[in-house]
Formats: C-alpha cells, sequence, structure tokens
C-alpha cells in the first residue's frame, strides 16, 4: 500500500519529466528564438520611443520568468525523484 507523500512525489517526477521534455522540444528553442528576435528589435529602436525599448524589456524579462518557472519544475521533479529513492533505499 503506498502512503500519500509517496503519490504526491510521484505525482511530481511525472510533472518534472513532462516540464523536461516540453523544455527541450519546445520551450527552450522558443525562447531561444524569441530573445534573438527582441535583441534585433532592441538595436534597431529609436532611442526617442522609450516606450518600446520598454516593452522590449518587459518582453524579455516575461521569458526569463517563464524559463525560470519550467526549470523550478523540472528541479523539483529531479528533488522528488531522489527523495523517492531514499525512501525505497
Amino acid at each position: 500500500m503506498s502512503n500519500p507523500q509517496d503519490d504526491k512525489l510521484e505525482d511530481e517526477v511525472h510533472f518534472g519529466d513532462i516540464a523536461q521534455r516540453a523544455h527541450t522540444s519546445f520551450i527552450k528553442p522558443f525562447i531561444a528564438g524569441k530573445r534573438v528576435t527582441l535583441f534585433n528589435n532592441f538595436c534597431e529602436a529609436s532611442m526617442e520611443r522609450p516606450e518600446l525599448l520598454t516593452e522590449i524589456k518587459r518582453m524579455m524579462m516575461v521569458l526569463d520568468d517563464l524559463e525560470a518557472e519550467v526549470e523550478t519544475v523540472i528541479n523539483t521533479g529531479k528533488m522528488a525523484a531522489a527523495m523517492l529513492a531514499k525512501t525505497e533505499d
């Protein structure tokens, strides 16, 4: 009979695995492409349009937050896997 804590850890491992696959196959390349686009837009933006520069910075911050959140889910899954391995020993 499994206990609720192990079930929760197994859920975290599963969710972390899904996040890892999504990050590798889609999220990471998407973010890299968007960063290149935003950098190019920043380089071409006129200093006379500070609202555009602010918007580019905001978009970069959103990408950074997205990537950090996905990495947190991945790392939580890895820690849950390590805790499950310890309990099985």
